[in-house]
């Protein structure tokens, strides 16, 4: 047996109607895909984070074995880089309502879209005009998009560890959610941190796009930091030297910490 997870995420300004079209097009999706593929085993299918700036959901799905679990990852992600633009040519029958009704959705969500994640991939699904053109593109991973080791700053919003330790932090260049999961090492560590500006350090992932921050993965630090506009910020700013000495140059302090 293979269980796989599978997400979406709503930004921006969550609404009756931008919810109710995300989880229409969700629905969509995971049933026609189910007669595609055949059977399935939905075990899990809940909201996990909602608020007004945002609404995160997940489906846990279990299939008979790895490569039934393959064709239908492989028709989800289809499915969102028809609704992307990526691919221009007519979708195939088996995903076309799923694909119409994403497209929906996007529009609903406005410029903040909607963003939905594999185990191994992050879409971010914007809206697109109408009059695209339907020649054929087949696009590179790099071009959804882009992981590599960095560190996230904003506040944090949401904090569970119902069912593993999940966060939410709000970064503070596109202000839009940044989900991610942490070892329950750190469940201590954050406790204190709720409502409060952090930075965290593991993979980021980011639309290739926009260089919007979608999710971290493997998260090895989160710590409480000031951010621009706190007027102690200067306190943790990396390389001040504290001038515990009235009058000293600054070229004799420097030489002293090369000397040490």
């Amino acid at each position: 047996m293979e269980l796989r997870t599978f997400e979406f995420q709503l930004d921006g300004k969550v609404t009756v109607d931008s919810l109710f079209h995300a989880v229409d097009a969700w629905r969509a999706t995971f049933s026609h895909l189910a007669q595609e593929i055949g059977t399935k085993n939905i075990v899990d299918n809940r909201i996990t984070d909602l608020q007004g700036g945002s609404a995160i959901a997940m489906t846990e799905v279990s299939f008979a074995d790895q490569e039934s679990a393959d064709r239908f990852t492989s028709l989800f992600e289809n499915t969102a880089l028809h609704a992307r633009g990526d691919i221009l040519t007519p979708p195939p029958e088996s995903i076309r309502v799923p694909v119409g009704k994403l497209r929906v959705a996007a529009r609903e969500a406005s410029q903040d879209g909607i963003v939905w994640r594999t185990p191994d991939q992050d879409f971010l699904i914007l809206p697109i005009r109408a009059d695209v053109a339907t020649t054929s593109y087949s696009p590179s991973s790099d071009a959804i998009t882009n992981e590599s080791i960095g560190v996230i700053t904003g506040r944090l919003e949401s904090l569970s560890s119902r069912q593993g330790l999940r966060a939410v932090i709000y970064d503070h260049v596109f202000d839009k959610a940044v989900r991610f999961t942490l070892d329950e090492s750190l469940k201590e560590k954050v406790r204190d941190m709720w409502d409060k500006p952090v930075e965290a350090v593991g993979v980021v992932r980011r639309d290739g796009r926009t260089g919007r921050p979608l999710s971290i993965h493997d998260v090895t630090n989160i710590s409480p930091v000031m951010i621009a506009g706190d007027p102690w910020a200067w306190k943790s700013a990396r390389g001040v030297l504290k001038h515990v000495e009235p009058g000293v140059p600054t070229e004799d302090l420097l030489a002293r910490i090369w000397d040490e």
